[in-house]
């Protein structure tokens, strides 16, 4: 029987976010607190504002990651490029058609799956077997196609300081 060894997708997105963001964190508060960086109540108050920055960046890390990794085996060339130092002066609407450009196929993507998930879960659309039924079995796909799209706009610096 596959049930003891069988994990369902939701156990595996908690317990890999327990483990980074909750034990991450954990375990870098009390090595700064031992080594006096600052308050203990300061500390916990740090980390708990980078947590949602850190759950965006690595829900929105896989599709970068794939791509680089799926690069080599087919002979795609790969560039990797260096980060800016400096903020350049930027604003909104300089921003968004530049995100658009260069993650229009992540976007595309996740579009795509979230709206899979909606029709995958009418009843009466697709036959029963095609039907995802549960809570647990839609959420980290849906959580992963919404990090995505959160990934170039959240983590983008010059959208942070909120030009027009």
């Amino acid at each position: 029987m596959l049930l003891p060894a069988f994990v369902t997708p939701f156990e595996i997105w908690v317990s890999v976010n327990v483990v980074f963001a909750a034990g991450g964190n954990v375990a870098q508060i009390l090595a700064r607190y031992r080594a006096k960086a600052d308050t203990l109540f300061n500390l916990v108050k740090e980390h708990l504002t980078w947590i949602p920055y850190l759950l965006i960046f690595f829900g929105g890390l896989s599709f970068h990651v794939l791509t680089a990794l799926l690069s080599h085996p087919f002979g795609i060339n790969m560039t990797w490029g260096a980060t800016l130092k400096d903020l350049e002066d930027s604003n909104f609407f300089i921003e968004v058609p530049l995100i658009l450009k260069r993650f229009w196929k992540v976007l595309l993507l996740s579009i795509v799956c979230i709206a899979a998930v909606i029709v995958f879960q009418l009843p009466g659309v697709l036959p029963l077997e095609w039907q995802i039924i549960g809570f647990y079995t839609y959420w980290p796909p849906l959580v992963l196609a919404i990090m995505h799209i959160l990934y170039p706009i959240a983590l983008n610096p010059a959208l942070l300081r909120f030009s027009f």
